[in-house]
């Protein structure tokens, strides 16, 4: 990543320098601006992490795309942190807006709707424990025997 591609990507994540700092853990925004001007290369895992920053924002859609048939997906902005929700009507006052819980009873977020959504992940694959051993094998640890026992 050139520092030109790397400020490129700053600015397509929104960040200011000392934010990008803040995000890459990275002690100040003198850093970034070092890079950024290609005094200093801009190490690998610093681009790691940016492009993976990028490829996660890619997925965020525009939430007037998202499904509105009750599908749960994850939805942020507008003062609302990463989280689960879909979309449905509220029967009590017959309109309808994100929800984020089941239920309609409670404190909703009617006035303040989220602005991006991305599917729910992949759930991962089934784990079925730690491998087994083969007959003969030893444990990981050893019982001491006492003397004479």
């Amino acid at each position: 990543m050139t520092p030109t591609e790397f400020k490129d990507a700053r600015k397509a994540l929104g960040l200011s320098q000392s934010g990008m700092a803040r995000a890459l853990r990275v002690e100040s925004d003198r850093t970034i601006r070092r890079w950024e001007a290609g005094e200093r290369d801009i190490p690998g895992p610093a681009i790691v992490a940016v492009e993976y920053m990028l490829w996660h924002m890619e997925r965020w859609q525009p939430i007037d795309t998202a499904p509105r048939d009750g599908t749960w997906v994850l939805v942020c902005g507008n003062g609302w942190r990463v989280t689960m929700a879909w979309y449905g009507q509220n029967p009590r006052i017959n309109k309808s807006y994100w929800k984020a819980d089941e239920e309609w009873d409670d404190y909703d977020l009617a006035d303040q709707q989220p602005t991006h959504w991305q599917p729910l992940p992949e759930p991962p694959a089934k784990h079925e424990g730690p491998p087994a051993r083969s007959a003969g094998s030893r444990p990981a640890h050893r019982t001491r025997r006492r003397p004479g026992g």
